[in-house]
């Protein structure tokens, strides 16, 4: 079992065979951390990483910690859906 989700059998019960797959449930709140988004998405991990680095996920970083926004994912997620074009999230050269 890992944290945060559990592990389940996709269509049916689980036996000692089965392929599990993990359910993560996404919190409610506005800021998604990378891996929720990425199971918001059903998507893997390492792509909503570069997405949120490419600006294709709204996305900030505090430190070391990036976090997606729920509400311009929401609001990009239903643009996509009514044929309007994707939006690029830009973002702010590093300053090494």
């Amino acid at each position: 079992m890992s944290r945060g989700g559990e592990l389940v059998k996709q269509g049916g019960p689980v036996d000692e065979k089965s392929e599990l797959i993990e359910v993560v449930s996404v919190p409610a709140g506005r800021w998604l951390t990378v891996k929720e988004a990425a199971a918001y998405l059903k998507i893997h991990l390492m792509t909503a990483y570069e997405w949120a680095g490419s600006g294709k996920l709204p996305s900030a970083r505090v430190g070391r910690i990036v976090r997606i926004d729920r509400k311009a994912l929401d609001a990009e997620l239903e643009r996509q859906s009514q044929g309007v074009p994707t939006v690029n999230f830009q973002r702010r050269p590093r300053k090494w």
